[in-house]
């Protein structure tokens, strides 16, 4: 984990060091749905997440993001029989990321994004057996690497589609691993001269 952070802090040094003076700053706004597998709970969740990314140069982003997500699974069966036992999570997950652009092929762009992750989770346990139901929560809250893989594919000049697969390892042992589709909108924000 210590090698993920000293990664992090080089890439946030050679950023910073490469700037572009530019008068016009392009923003952007991306929106996504998809889904994670949630290693604490071993299960799918649907996620909604929105990230804004501004540009530091012509090759560098910087993106904020914010995912939340929800599942729930019923397992039959098991130790006792005629039991149920429903697994449900809820989680919120915030990374900043520093973007690169890798490669570039006419429409299509590949953006590698390596940042840090923020995450809390709250596990819902309920075990219902010979007409007896108990519940177990676990909530918890974990730092964490990130690590993007982000496709996109400009339609025009001001929107395009991407297709985004991340990872996010955290302290506590959790990871959770995902893929969501994006709509991707720019902003020109004029400056003064």
């Amino acid at each position: 984990m210590k090698k993920l952070f000293v990664l992090i802090i080089i890439n946030c040094l050679i950023s910073s060091f490469i700037i572009a003076q530019d008068n016009t700053k392009t923003d952007y706004l991306r929106g996504g749905i998809g889904s994670d597998l949630f290693s604490s709970g071993k299960m799918f969740i649907g996620i909604l997440e929105f990230e804004y990314i501004t540009p530091i140069n012509q090759r560098f982003n910087f993106g904020i993001s914010s995912t939340v997500g929800y599942g729930s699974s019923v397992h039959s069966g098991g130790i006792i029989p005629n039991s149920e036992t429903t697994f449900q999570a809820f989680m919120i997950h915030v990374d900043p990321n520093i973007y690169l652009r890798t490669i570039s092929i006419g429409d299509f762009h590949l953006y590698t994004g390596l940042g840090a992750s923020l995450m809390f989770g709250n596990d819902i346990l309920q075990h219902n057996g010979n007409g007896n139901i108990s519940s177990l929560k676990d909530e918890r809250f974990s730092v964490g690497g990130s690590l993007v893989f982000q496709f996109n594919y400009d339609i025009n000049q001001d929107t395009a589609l991407g297709l985004r697969l991340s990872t996010q390892p955290y302290i506590n042992g959790d990871i959770s691993t995902g893929m969501s589709f994006n709509l991707i909108k720019t902003f020109n924000w004029k400056t003064d001269e």
